[in-house]
């Protein structure tokens, strides 16, 4: 179909929806004719690049302005919310039959109203970007630590802190060198920046009783953009959606709250070199809500971390999750509940997901829902303070992986549940009963 100008308005109608008026490829003048225009709904088109099949929209919280910003890389939008306002019932025109609509966040914090940033079914494809990363950084060691279980405060000796701030966010990831190390993997918030003594000290929600010390050795990437928001944060509802290099902050206020919402819903979506780190603990990570599949990780090259929430990962009614790392890790530390959690004829399936240091058991899996844990490291589970991994209510788990210093049991089966345990280890010890099994016990 041609393109049409603004003054070549058409006006299309079909089953099960109101006349639309439409029109194909606006300049910012034909934007300011359509206000004029006596109508209420309207379908924009937009050309998009034939090479990357993307449009791309700059956001930047410092320099930019809703009012006169173009969304263009030197006239950039302030908001998300306003970026998101231009482009409302905005169809992106691909020859291929793809697209992706990518805001581009710049470095510094960002807040979405209070019912979240929820992208517009149109786009069908969204992306959220921020500034690229502090990356190529290693751990050294432990400096010193403080504090208690579910807050601890770290002093890290680092290779370099050459463009950290204080309030920015750490990935940590392919710890080593001291035992039970990978309970400091994941996102946690950077509290201090000690130059002269090139060090970090960070904020950690680790629920072991006995902090870590000594020569902890591992990478890490450092998020500065950031999005927040007084409940929600993300809302996806029937798109395509993917985030990354960013960090989520859900507030505090309950598990009511999710850092991702995907509710009600059949959607894919997608986390990539991505953080969430609740202000107080009590939200959710990513909630999925009879929702059709959502990806945690994919073919990302930086590690996920889903920390310090009430639910790393909760799938409820039919939604299907998938954490996969093919490059690197997925960490779901520090919960102060179940780390990930699944009920309602729910699905997941794991790769190189840590569920360490929770308040609770590592995962959950019951009322008829299946937890698959694929090749040797499918799920791995440090110091859980209640049990490593349950199936309860008619629930199946495949599980491959590690479990050590669950507090009560390391495997358990309840309610004409079911865990067949291959290529694993544990050393907390299993129980089954009421019409359950554990294969080879």
């Amino acid at each position: 179909m041609a393109n049409k100008t603004v003054d070549q308005l058409t006006t299309i109608s079909g089953a099960g929806h109101s006349d639309y008026f439409v029109m194909y490829d606006a300049s910012e003048s034909a934007d300011e004719k359509l206000k004029k225009l006596p109508v209420s709904n309207f379908i924009r088109t937009l050309e998009v690049d034939d090479m990357t099949g993307t449009y791309d929209v700059y956001v930047d919280s410092v320099s930019g302005d809703d009012d006169t910003g173009d969304g263009s890389s030197g006239s950039p939008y302030e908001t998300l919310e306003g970026a998101a306002a231009k482009f409302k019932n905005t169809i992106l025109d691909h020859n291929e039959g793809w697209s992706n609509l990518t805001f581009k966040l710049a470095k510094g914090t960002y807040n979405v109203p209070y019912y979240g940033f929820v992208p517009d079914p149109m786009w069908r494809t969204c992306k959220i970007v921020g500034t690229e990363p502090v990356t190529g950084r290693t751990i050294t060691s432990i400096q010193s630590s403080s504090g208690s279980a579910g807050d601890w405060s770290y002093v890290l000796n680092v290779s370099s802190v050459t463009g950290i701030t204080a309030g920015e966010y750490i990935l940590i990831s392919d710890t080593g060198g001291v035992t039970d190390g990978e309970r400091l993997g994941g996102c946690w918030k950077i509290t201090n920046v000690d130059s002269g003594n090139t060090r970090l000290t960070i904020n950690v929600t680790d629920w072991t009783t006995s902090a870590l010390s000594g020569s902890l050795t591992g990478d890490f990437c450092v998020l500065n953009t950031i999005v927040t928001g007084s409940y929600d944060v993300f809302v996806i509802e029937n798109s395509n959606f993917t985030v990354g290099d960013l960090v989520c902050v859900p507030p505090s206020g309950g598990a009511g709250i999710r850092g991702i919402n995907n509710a009600d819903i059949k959607i894919w979506s997608t986390l990539a070199g991505f953080g969430i780190n609740p202000d107080g603990e009590t939200a959710r990570g990513v909630y999925l809500d009879n929702s059709f599949f959502a990806v945690v990780g994919g073919m990302s090259s930086m590690p996920v971390g889903l920390c310090g929430c009430s639910n790393s990962i909760a799938a409820w009614w039919g939604s299907v999750a998938q954490a996969m790392s093919t490059y690197e890790d997925i960490y779901c530390n520090g919960t102060n509940g179940v780390s990930i959690q699944l009920a309602g004829s729910s699905y997941i399936h794991m790769n190189g997901v840590h569920a360490h240091g929770s308040d609770s058991s590592g995962m959950v899996v019951s009322d008829n829902s299946m937890a698959y844990c694929s090749n040797n490291t499918g799920l791995n589970v440090i110091n859980a303070s209640v049990n490593g991994v349950e199936a309860q209510l008619g629930s199946f788990i495949r599980f491959s992986g590690a479990i050590k210093n669950a507090t009560d049991d390391g495997l358990v089966a309840n309610y004409g549940s079911g865990i067949y345990p291959t290529r694993h280890s544990n050393d907390s010890g299993e129980t089954y009963s009421n019409n359950s099994y554990i294969v080879g016990y």
